[in-house]
């Protein structure tokens, strides 16, 4: 007999006795055991989505730091930078700079004089310690 077994027939055996007992004095008792398991659910596209393709075009050499709108690591030696407006860029860094490992946890931009961010000028600085000299930006553009 199982522990659960075990117990139902423990209260089972005490609501008969308590009410032989009482003699119609009381209802009888019923117990009853719900176990609720709690799974999580993750909702998933029907389609499967392929990562967006990007085609790099020239861009510019400086961007205004109060456009920034977002960033994402997407590739081993770069940022991709979101505009406030939409717009897309890749901030290429030096190279040996392991951008996937080193910018994991977030980084910082320092805020020069001029309000912007300039290839070959300015770096990200890792939250984890490091920096990495920004060396070229460019365009992305989303290919259909």
């Amino acid at each position: 007999m199982g522990y659960c077994s075990v117990i139902r027939w423990v209260y089972g055996a005490l609501a008969v006795s308590a009410s032989a007992s009482v003699a119609h004095a009381a209802p009888h008792i019923v117990m009853e055991q719900h176990t609720i398991i709690r799974i999580r659910t993750y909702s998933e596209p029907d389609v499967p989505t392929k990562p967006p393709i990007w085609k790099q075009h020239k861009g510019p050499k400086c961007i205004r730091l109060d456009a920034l709108g977002g960033a994402a690591i997407t590739q081993p030696d770069s940022v991709d930078l979101v505009l406030k407006g939409g717009q897309h860029l890749r901030a290429n860094l030096e190279k040996g700079c392991p951008a996937q490992e080193f910018f994991y946890s977030g980084f910082y931009l320092t805020r020069s004089n001029d309000g912007q961010i300039c290839a070959r000028r300015d770096m990200f600085r890792a939250r984890m310690g490091g920096d990495c000299t920004i060396v070229k930006f460019h365009a992305l553009v989303l290919v259909k």
